[in-house]
Formats: structure tokens, sequence, C-alpha cells
């Protein structure tokens, strides 16, 4: 009788684990085991606990949801022609209705010509280990396909380093993984700038400075400096007195604003690149005001005298707070 129960307890287990999992969840279990190694472990002594013996309490799903960016991504890929094909390691059931699903195994145990007759069809393998993901790569490349992959930790290496082009993404740096990828993909705390804005900065606000230097006057001061030999160094003491601090300034700044400034500003992401870009330009125009008089210690010494520097300053004020942003300045402040 009690077999009868235990056999009766496990099939309503294994139906729930299935039920979880057709709707996408993640399904864990709890048990526990009472021993003398549990006791050990809380006394801090290391010890490995057998999975036999346990008693089953129940289980639970988790909802573990893609990034709202992976459906565009993956949907602008298949425009441009590139087939996505997804390694995972959860179960068969979990994974995506998006074509031919195929456990890893079962492909592992095809022969080599029904390999790379099917090879080409399936879209997800599920329960893959690295040794599955190298299979299908090794595969693709015979058909010459050109191979792209993408890893984020040290188990990918060794595809990685099989297939044509290897992407590396992930938030902490795993050397192994790095070393043998092509293209590192920097993470979400670098510095969200858009195209048009770095375009912005190379071809605008530095073009533009350059001309508000050129249009300063010389002074009798220059004629009291002693002539530059060509031993000495590009950057004087001086320069590097003023490029060091302002950049490490820019630096704390906006790296500041990247990462806090969501939550203190209670800003959304494309606000909060165009903060930023702001916040770059308005420091780029200090930055050209401090950089007028290096030696002197009044950097606003006549400047009114030089309207063309002043317009100038007004001008890349104005259209870089605009121009190449999601947002205005002014939608900012609100």
């Amino acid at each position: 009788m009690l077999k009868i129960w235990i056999v009766i307890i496990k099939t309503k287990f294994e139906e729930t684990i299935r039920d979880v999992a057709n709707r996408s969840l993640r399904c864990i279990a709890f048990a526990h085991k009472e021993s003398v190694e549990a006791k050990e472990i809380q006394s801090g002594i290391k010890v490995e606990i057998l999975k036999d013996g346990m008693t089953l309490l129940g289980t639970m799903g988790i909802s573990d949801p893609c990034h709202p960016e992976v459906k565009d991504a993956v949907s602008c890929l298949q425009n441009a022609g590139v087939k996505v094909k997804m390694f995972t390691d959860e179960n068969i059931l979990l994974t995506p209705n998006s074509g031919a699903v195929i456990e890893s195994v079962e492909f592992q145990n095809y022969t080599q010509e029904e390999r790379m007759k099917k090879v080409d069809e399936i879209r997800v393998m599920a329960r893959s280990s690295p040794s599955h993901k190298l299979l299908m790569i090794q595969c693709l490349r015979q058909k010459r396909h050109v191979v792209a992959i993408v890893g984020n930790d040290s188990n990918d290496s060794s595809m990685m380093k099989e297939a044509d082009i290897g992407l590396y993404m992930g938030i902490q740096g795993i050397e192994v993984t790095e070393d043998n990828s092509d293209i590192v993909l920097a993470d979400a705390e670098t510095l969200p700038l858009i195209a048009v804005q770095l375009m912005w900065v190379s071809l605008i606000t530095d073009t533009l400075a350059c001309f508000a230097f050129a249009t300063e006057k010389p002074t009798k001061v220059l004629m009291k400096k002693p002539p530059v030999s060509m031993m000495d160094p590009l950057l004087s003491n001086i320069m590097l007195r003023n490029i060091l601090p302002q950049a490490l300034y820019q630096i704390a700044l906006l790296l500041t604003i990247q990462i806090t400034g969501t939550s203190i500003f209670d800003m959304d992401s494309d606000v909060t690149v165009t903060f930023i870009f702001t916040s770059y330009v308005l420091c780029q125009v200090f930055n050209q005001v401090n950089s007028r008089k290096l030696a002197s210690k009044n950097v606003f010494e006549k400047i009114n005298e030089n309207k063309h520097f002043l317009v100038i300053s007004v001008v890349i004020i104005v259209l870089g707070n605009n121009l190449p942003n999601k947002h205005t300045i002014v939608e900012v402040i609100k």
C-alpha cells in the first residue's frame, strides 16, 4: 500500500513539474535532510551532503522572462538574413515554440550524415552542454556557414574559439573567454552615447572649439615667454595640470550620472542618455573657457573683447543640447 502511495505522489509531482514547465516557468524543488553533516555546516566546516535520503517538501515555479530587447534584436537579425539558433541548458518544455527544437543528446546520437542533414533546420537545442554546442558549430562550419557565437562564461571559450566570430558579453570580464573572443561587447555601465552624439562631439564640438581659440588675439605676454626648445615635451607641466584634473572631473561626473542618475533624478534610460550628453557638452564649454589662459589664474580676462569666442560657445551649448538628443534640455529639466 505504501508503494502505491509513493507512486501516486511521484506521479503527481511529475505532473506538477510538467505543468510548471509548460507555463515557461523554472521549477525548483525544496527538500530537507537531518544529518551530522548539516550540523557541521552550521559550525563552518565544509562537508558534502549526500543527495539521496532527502525528504521532498514541495516545488515552486519561478518566472525568468527574456529581456524586452531580445525579441526586436532577434527579429532584426532574421530580417538581415541571419539564422538564429539558441542553446539552452533548460528542459525542452521550457524552450520557446520557435521552430525545430531538439534535445542535445538526440543530436549527439545522430550519425554524422544525419547531423549534417538536420543541422540547418534546428533552431533550439535544449539540455545543451559545451560539447554539444561545439559539435553543432563544427557541423555548421563544415557546411561552409559563417558562424558567430555569443558567450558569457568560461565554459563557452572552446566553442568561441571554434566559431568564425566569437562575441563575448558579460558584466565582469572572464579572461579565458575574452582571450578566445573576437569582439567584446561592452557592459551596461558603459556610457551609452548614440552614434549621432559621438559624431557631434568629433565633428561639431571639437571643430567649433578650434575656431573659438583661433579667434583669440595674441597678447604682449607671449613675447615675454622664453623660446620653446625642440627637446621640450609636447605636453608641458602647465598643460598636464589642466588636463588631468579636468579629465578626472568629467569621468567622475558622467559615471555618477550614468550609475545613479536614474534613481537620483527619477529619469528613464533615454532621458539619462540626454542628460549625460548635455553634461558632457557643458563640460567641454567649461574646459574651453578654462583653456584660454593656461598660465593665468583669471581665465575670463578680456573674454568680452572676443565676440567670436562667446558666440561659438553659445552655439555649442544651444546646438549640442538640442539637435543630437532624443530629448531637449528643457524636457530633461521638466
